[in-house]
């Protein structure tokens, strides 16, 4: 587990984000801190060799360097794939 700017460290905006990490080289988790809460802000990290960021429950697709609010509805969390080309 580690933070964004590990893996990521010349996109200056993930040294910004503090509330999400990622797994391994592959996985990025978003967990939601809010009580009641079935949505989040998730910013998906630019850099190397990602060509797209994929949710691992709904199989939707964000760019690199994107914010997006993403759902999360009880049953799944926001977690995503990092895809390279």
């Amino acid at each position: 587990m580690r933070p964004l700017f590990y893996d990521f460290p010349n996109d200056v905006d993930a040294w910004k984000i503090d509330d999400q990490f990622m797994l391994g080289p592959r996985l990025l988790a978003a967990p939601v801190l809010e009580y009641s809460a079935r949505s989040r802000t998730v910013y998906f990290p630019q850099g190397g060799s990602t060509t797209e960021w994929v949710h691992r429950f709904t199989n939707v697709s964000y760019a690199p360097g994107s914010t997006v609010v993403v759902p999360a509805p009880l049953d799944h969390f926001p977690l995503f794939t990092r895809v390279t080309g």
